[in-house]
């Protein structure tokens, strides 16, 4: 993905901090060249028979052309070098991206391309599922990896730390700030906080990354009609898909306006920005509301399996508050996950495949999780006037009785008229 804007002479990304001292490099990067790329910790060290596990960090507003934030996964790094059974199921990568360069969309695009040119150098990783933990919009880029760039057929897991599903009234405009004005929010209140967050970057809510962030609306919270074009029509079109929600675990955390919030606090982004949601009625982390973290329906349930933290903002529920709390929740759902399997159906013609002993129906690309070790049975029904004419991929599928274990299982049922 070439870089969009033009004026930056080519640069080199060199990361040697985090994790032992090992340099990590990512060549190429800047005009003319990526904007992002996959970055191994401890090259030197096979991968072997563990999973990879992907780091993705969030959004950098601070400037036009913003560093990738590796800085925010060194708690965790920290984490999983003292704790030898990560370390033996998982080795650790980095998808590293500069910010408001270019779409979200784009950026799941060059995540699958260096996935792919990863395996395409490394046999054993190209025939490993993976593992994602992400942060903030590194969850909505590795959504848009997964859904619409063909990434589903890869990951098996993706974690996500207060990622915004349902986007952030704060990458909105003037449709954020007509309803906190409404709702009686002093307008200094809203221009410290922009002052503290944007600094000299996404100053407006129709720079590229910040659109991507705006809230869709799945609530009526905002008054489009009034401002139709904040409207974030590609995540609406992302959020219509649930074919990949399994695949997913929400943390989330809630930050309130406290003792911490003194003029002095370094929390102070978090305190204007609690205090501007709370006038909407949102519960949140000081940037992402507590709904669009957890990936909430319109009647106001979890659409994935989802947990919350109270009185962590949004950079706790990524670096954590220093008592591993947060690391030992990841560190029980990524080891629980590890021994899964994925099982891929593709549906070709006019027809539905339904998997027993979960009744699970497929009726066009699905993928499922399931604990290894399972058998499965899948039952092919042709619509009306089709019939069934077998299926194609693993060996393991044609009789239509498949076993998972810790890879991926892809079949596809054949329909003809």
């Amino acid at each position: 993905m070439k870089v969009s804007i033009s004026g930056f002479v080519a640069v080199f990304l060199l990361l040697t901090r985090v994790a032992a001292g090992q340099p990590r490099q990512c060549q190429n990067i800047g005009f003319g060249g990526e904007v992002g790329c996959l970055a191994e910790m401890q090259p030197d060290d096979p991968l072997g028979q563990r999973t990879p596990l992907i780091l993705v960090h969030g959004w950098n507003p601070e400037a036009l052309f913003a560093k990738p934030r590796i800085e925010s996964w060194d708690q965790f790094i920290a984490y999983y070098f003292n704790d030898r059974l990560l370390r033996e199921r998982f080795k650790i990568y980095f998808f590293l991206y500069y910010s408001n360069v270019n779409s979200a969309s784009d950026l799941g695009a060059l995540m699958r391309k260096e996935i792919d040119r990863k395996g395409a150098s490394d046999p054993v990783f190209a025939s490993r599922p993976i593992m994602v933990l992400a942060h903030s919009f590194g969850g909505t880029v590795t959504r848009s990896y997964i859904q619409e760039h063909g990434g589903w057929e890869k990951v098996a897991l993706l974690v996500t730390l207060g990622t915004p599903y349902h986007g952030t009234p704060f990458a909105n405009g003037p449709a954020r700030d007509y309803l906190a004005l409404r709702q009686g929010l002093p307008a200094l209140v809203l221009l410290l906080f922009d002052n503290l967050f944007y600094l000299s970057g996404s100053t407006i809510s129709t720079q590229v990354n910040r659109s991507d962030l705006r809230w869709d609306n799945y609530d009526g919270l905002l008054n489009l009609s009034l401002f139709p074009n904040e409207r974030n029509k590609w995540l609406e079109n992302l959020n219509r898909d649930n074919s990949y929600n399994l695949k997913i675990i929400a943390y989330a955390g809630t930050f309130a306006p406290g003792a911490d919030c003194d003029r002095f606090s370094q929390f102070q982004t978090f305190c204007y920005g609690s205090a501007i949601l709370g006038s909407m009625g949102l519960a949140n982390d000081g940037l992402v509301p507590l709904s669009s973290a957890l990936f909430h329906d319109s009647q106001g349930a979890p659409r994935v399996f989802s947990r919350s933290f109270d009185n962590y903002n949004h950079e706790e529920i990524v670096r954590g508050k220093g008592d591993n709390v947060l690391f030992d929740f990841i560190r029980h759902d990524l080891l629980s996950s590890v021994t899964s399997g994925i099982l891929n159906i593709n549906v070709n013609g006019r027809g539905t495949v339904t998997v027993y002993p979960d009744g699970l129906s497929c009726g066009g690309s699905c993928s499922y999780n399931f604990a290894g070790g399972k058998d499965l049975t899948l039952r092919p029904a042709p619509q009306s006037d089709y019939v069934f004419n077998g299926w194609r991929g693993d060996p393991d599928c044609y009789d239509g009785q498949v076993k998972i274990n810790s890879g991926t299982v892809s079949c596809q049922a054949n329909f003809s008229y």
